[in-house]
């Protein structure tokens, strides 16, 4: 019993794939796919988002959802123009509304493995 535990186990982080995907439906918009980050880029994100020992949770926000669409590329071109954005979190922060962007960060930081309790996830980064 215990060699089929350990055998299903085994297949499934074999099988699983490592950055999940999901689609996310926006009312405004339509149909967004997000996905998973990794450890290396909630970091990447905190940092981005960390002035002395203060996160901006804004900017935290706005840098999870960059990193966290397939679709729409917030860093496309043409939406760096029209918003005169720097790059795809400066977008999102002028783009989306104070609702969708809790919406898709909580979503984000979901398929990344903070499922316990989505609401504090954003929370929990700040303080590592």
């Amino acid at each position: 019993m215990t060699t089929t535990k350990t055998d299903n186990l085994l297949q499934m982080l074999l099988d699983v794939e490592d950055k999940p995907q999901k689609d996310v439906k926006m009312s405004r918009f339509g149909t967004f796919t997000i996905q998973a980050l990794d450890e290396k880029e909630l970091k990447a994100a905190r940092d981005q988002a960390t002035f002395g020992t203060t996160v901006d949770q804004d900017k935290f926000t706005a840098l999870v959802i960059a990193k966290g669409c397939v679709n729409p590329q917030w860093n496309h071109p043409e939406l760096l123009a029209k918003y005169n954005a720097v790059d795809g979190s400066e977008v999102v922060a002028k783009r989306l509304l104070p609702g969708e962007k809790e919406t898709l960060a909580e979503r984000i930081l979901g398929l990344s493995g903070y499922n316990d309790d989505e609401g504090k996830a954003v929370e929990a980064l700040k303080e590592e």
